[in-house]
């Protein structure tokens, strides 16, 4: 993978780092640590980590993976009736997101070492991605979950599995969607309600995603500048640091901050397909593939809620988001990606 890529990551962390100022000096702070702990990472991988170690101890990681968010159910820390995060030194640390990359790894080296047109095999994959699935939404974590079942799957489906596999799968689509309503929370099924309805609850659960397109609006075309951002500032906004950063963004850079921040992340995901397309080791082409899925899934869900083309979902946007698991997360796959093309 050339530094291109690498590049683009800092360059996009450079603008979270900037959107954070919004919201505070300490946010700003502390995303800027979170960045340089992330390569700080990314080049202790590369520069120390053998590929055939990591390679060999893939699958030990991921069991290790599955067994902290089985333990997350019993001893996570309790945030607004689900349990997502661990507290180590009072900070919040997400499982779900950090683990996500080894498990495609791990996937991927499984699909590459053995018959992927039985139906077997096939069947054992599927087993796979759900046990990681069903983990997350147990939290719950419907977006989470989502964004593992949507990677894991788009990477096995590019590996060749038979379409005859790929429409009996698809079949079972329609008696699952007529038992959502009831394995779904209230809250989640009130997220799509208000997705459908624009009118419905202005004041409960439609009120975040109405507040993002005022933010959105505000901004107009030059923005309001760092210490004028009211909706994001004044908390009319919920979770403007998070989930609905980008409105936030937008309210604060404008049209033209926002064309920039799109073109910058078009960089940074073309430069992803071009790694891609180079790899010669199939199993990092796998893995190159979830990558790609598993990043622009982010994109995606987090911008298209932000314009309510999507329903509200818990997804980051990715290197502009605060968090720490999910910025350092993002340079060890991009590291893993790096490294694993020596094997």
């Amino acid at each position: 993978m050339k530094d291109r890529t690498f590049f683009f990551a800092i360059l996009l962390s450079c603008f979270g780092i900037a959107i954070q100022f919004v919201f505070g000096k300490a946010y700003a702070l502390n995303q800027s640590i979170y960045v340089f702990v992330g390569i700080l990472i990314y080049l202790g991988i590369n520069r120390f980590v053998h590929a055939r170690v990591l390679f060999s101890y893939i699958h030990i990681i991921s069991i290790i993976g599955l067994i902290t968010l089985a333990s997350l159910l019993l001893f996570g820390t309790p945030i607004r009736g689900s349990r997502r995060w661990f507290s180590i030194f009072n900070r919040g640390f997400q499982p779900s997101i950090f683990f996500t990359p080894f498990f495609t790894l791990s996937l991927a080296r499984i699909v590459n070492s053995g018959p992927i047109r039985s139906l077997k095999t096939f069947l054992l994959i599927f087993f796979l991605i759900m046990i990681p699935v069903l983990l997350v939404f147990k939290q719950p974590d419907l977006g989470t979950s989502l964004l593992i079942f949507i990677t894991l799957s788009w990477m096995y489906l590019y590996s060749g599995v038979p379409t005859r596999y790929i429409m009996g799968a698809l079949l079972l689509i329609i008696p699952i969607a007529f038992t959502a309503p009831f394995l779904l929370h209230n809250y989640q099924l009130n997220r799509i309600i208000s997705f459908l309805n624009p009118h419905f609850d202005p004041y409960g659960i439609n009120y975040n995603s109405l507040q993002a397109l005022i933010a959105i609006g505000s901004g107009g075309f030059m923005g309001k500048g760092l210490l004028n951002a009211s909706q994001s500032q004044l908390q009319f906004l919920p979770e403007a640091h998070t989930d609905f950063v980008f409105a936030s963004f937008i309210e604060t850079f404008g049209f033209i901050g926002g064309l920039l921040l799109l073109t910058v992340i078009t960089a940074f995901m073309y430069s992803l397909l071009k790694d891609t397309q180079h790899n010669k080791n199939r199993t990092a082409l796998i893995y190159a593939v979830g990558l790609c899925m598993f990043v622009f899934i982010q994109y995606a869900f987090n911008i298209g809620m932000n314009l309510r083309l999507f329903p509200v979902v818990g997804v980051p946007l990715p290197f502009i988001s605060a968090g720490g698991t999910a910025i350092v997360t993002l340079f060890i796959s991009l590291a893993l990606l790096k490294k694993i093309k020596d094997i």
